[in-house]
């Protein structure tokens, strides 16, 4: 891709890419103005319904006339190919900022956030709901100057879109709106309002309310719909300016994103603060500069859940649970009476358990095990379950050709099939399967 052309174009370099798209620093061949190229990766170009929501991206975006909201220049359409040619910018995404200075001053938060809700009050007017508000989609110019990225999710609300309207999560998991979290059909704007809410909780805190590292996804979902924000953490007007944002009904939030710039303005009225939005000295280069054009949707993987995946993931799950106390309670007769029927447990291991764990491992790496389970269980699964398959492969394979090997390769076998830890392991493995089962029957549908 790098030195080819698009349209006008000819790339120079990769800046990022994710499942949906990548995205190009390009140059104009005769002017060499700087621009940025989104690409819809060429599998998904093929696919009818994605290449309509991507060209909604580009008009959409195309018909804005806002300051803080990233303009659109070119459209390119080629047979297996889509582009969106977008202006260049530089600097850095709000989570960036945060992460490298920490919880913003309230003055950087006044900046920041007036031009923010601005942009928002704008696109709502055009009757356009973002539903994917995140802190990596507002970017941050070295001058202070916000810009909006990301369309590709958006909607038109009251319009009936069907495009969009299929009854699945749109949007990144912390920042979704309780309305979002049960994939409500009659999402608007103040949809928006509450993941703003969300991003201003982080922009004070320098952390977000939900951890995602001990929560699962799942765990996350049903505090959104079911538990208040944890705003105790926040001092001063914000804890009623986040708590209105953030209120679980709608109607009781900030009605349009002009109500709540109004209230931030009286705020600030009562106590200013002077500290710059940008902490560091620019001249002195202690910002860092990262030239970054539009944030990729987070994976084409943020348009989950849905009915059929969760009962592929209960099946799946509950036959690795099947499989697994089969697996043990096969395992504890043949060390108790040292022999049991081939077609028991030989045969069992062979036939019917190694293919469908992996099957069933398969399917819930596919469809976002971490949804349902913290981060550091699910990897200990993913450690735990292949190490089990590939012991009992190779303890079998020992088995059934153990004449080939020899003696010590025979007792080889019976060493690896009397650990202690295949059993700790599948116990794991039961308790995990479990687990996720549990999580699977409380979810709301």
């Amino acid at each position: 891709m790098i030195n080819s052309t698009i349209g006008k174009y000819k790339i120079t370099r990769l800046i990022g890419e994710g499942g949906m798209a990548s995205v190009y620093e390009a140059e104009h061949e005769m002017l060499g103005t700087k621009v940025a190229v989104k690409v819809l990766n060429p599998i998904l170009s093929a696919n009818t319904q994605i290449r309509d929501r991507f060209k909604n991206e580009a008009k959409m975006m195309a018909s804005f006339n806002h300051p803080n909201i990233t303009k659109i220049i070119d459209f390119d359409e080629q047979p297996h190919q889509l582009s969106i040619v977008m202006e260049f910018l530089e600097g850095e995404d709000l989570n960036e900022k945060i992460k490298r200075s920490g919880p913003l001053s309230q003055g950087a938060i006044k900046d920041i956030f007036l031009q923010t809700l601005s942009a928002f009050q704008y696109a709502h007017e055009k009757g356009v709901v973002h539903r994917d508000i995140k802190p990596s989609n507002i970017y941050v110019l070295p001058n202070g100057h916000v810009k909006i990225l990301d369309f590709g999710i958006a909607k038109l609300f009251g319009q009936g879109n069907e495009m969009t309207q299929t009854g699945t999560q749109m949007g990144t998991p912390i920042y979704m709106s309780p309305e979002q979290v049960k994939a409500d059909k009659s999402i608007d704007h103040r949809s928006d309002i509450y993941s703003l809410g969300v991003t201003m909780f982080y922009a004070i805190n320098g952390k977000p309310p939900y951890n995602s590292d001990t929560d699962s996804q799942l765990d996350i979902f049903n505090k959104i719909v079911y538990e208040p924000l944890p705003v105790s953490s926040i001092s001063g007007d914000f804890t009623e300016l986040i708590s209105k944002a953030c209120n679980k009904n709608r109607e009781e939030r900030f009605q349009s994103c002009e109500e709540w710039l109004i209230t931030l303005n009286k705020i600030y009225t009562k106590n200013e603060d002077k500290k710059p939005i940008i902490l560091e000295d620019a001249q002195n280069n202690t910002l860092r500069k990262e030239k970054f054009a539009v944030n990729l949707e987070e994976e084409f993987d943020n348009l989950f859940i849905d009915k059929g995946r969760l009962r592929l993931m209960k099946i799946a799950t509950t036959i690795q649970l099947i499989a697994f106390v089969w697996f043990i309670l096969s395992f504890i007769l043949w060390q108790s009476l040292g022999r049991i029927p081939i077609i028991f447990y030989w045969g069992f291991q062979a036939v019917i358990f190694l293919p469908l764990n992996f099957i069933s491992l398969l399917v819930q790496y596919k469809f976002k095990l971490s949804l349902f389970l913290p981060k550091k269980e699910v990897i200990l699964h993913l450690i735990s379950s292949p190490a089990i398959v590939i012991i009992v492969f190779i303890s079998n394979q020992l088995y059934w050709h153990w004449h080939l090997f020899g003696g010590v390769v025979n007792e080889l076998f019976y060493y690896l099939q009397s650990l202690n830890l295949i059993l700790l392991l599948g116990i794991l493995e039961v308790i995990f399967s479990i687990r996720v089962l549990l999580k699977l029957r409380k979810l709301k549908a």
